[in-house]
């Protein structure tokens, strides 16, 4: 259920006695009183689409497997975030590629989405399920990762050119700036941050200058 309290639907359609019966999903918005939305227009999905969860502000939060949404050149690859009108939200970048996102689940103050990725064995490797936290609430998206040695790895993904500014917090109240930067060719900034000091570890984000 949404903030106004519209609901939305994720609606499969099966052929029976088919080898592959799903024959496809479609994302619906219905109305507080029961009728559907057509004013509610979602990137085409297929049958590769299997989450969504739904922020604070009515904004939508959707993930698949080898799945794009959008059109080439404005799209994204696995996980997106629509509007609450169903338009693609470009501000929106998990820079993912082969990872295929098995669920997700919505911090309750929307600031997070956690994702439960698979990867795919290969010759050399075998599969992968990580889980990855990233900010759902900001034009920039900050994937942290925690290393071996306790160093943490980011990544901010904004529009080149971008000039963002990154923090670090103890408790999430106090922030220190690490740097101020602007993003570079491709649009993806990767750091590493020294080991937290704390006993409860820290936070990291990114945030645009104004």
């Amino acid at each position: 259920m949404l903030p106004d309290q519209a609901v939305l639907v994720l609606q499969a359609h099966f052929i029976r006695g088919s080898a592959t019966p799903l024959r496809g999903r479609w994302l619906r918005k219905f109305r507080p009183e029961g009728k559907l939305n057509p004013g509610f227009q979602p990137p085409s999905l297929d049958d590769a689409i299997r989450q969504v969860g739904v922020l604070p502000n009515g904004k939508i939060v959707i993930g698949g497997y080898n799945q794009t949404f959008g059109l080439a050149g404005q799209s994204r690859r696995q996980l997106a975030r629509l509007f609450p009108d169903g338009s693609l939200d470009l501000g929106f970048n998990a820079g993912l590629t082969a990872e295929q996102v098995d669920a997700l689940a919505i911090s309750p103050d929307g600031r997070h989405v956690l994702v439960g990725l698979f990867i795919l064995s290969t010759r050399t490797t075998p599969a992968q399920f990580p889980l990855r936290l990233l900010r759902a609430d900001s034009p920039l998206l900050s994937r942290v990762e925690r290393m071996a040695d306790g160093s943490l790895r980011s990544e901010v993904h904004a529009a080149p050119g971008t000039r963002v500014v990154l923090e670090r917090s103890p408790d999430l109240r106090h922030w220190v700036t690490v740097e101020e930067v602007t993003l570079p060719p491709g649009g993806v900034l990767p750091r590493t941050h020294p080991p937290a000091t704390g006993a409860d570890g820290e936070f990291l984000r990114a945030r645009p200058v104004p």
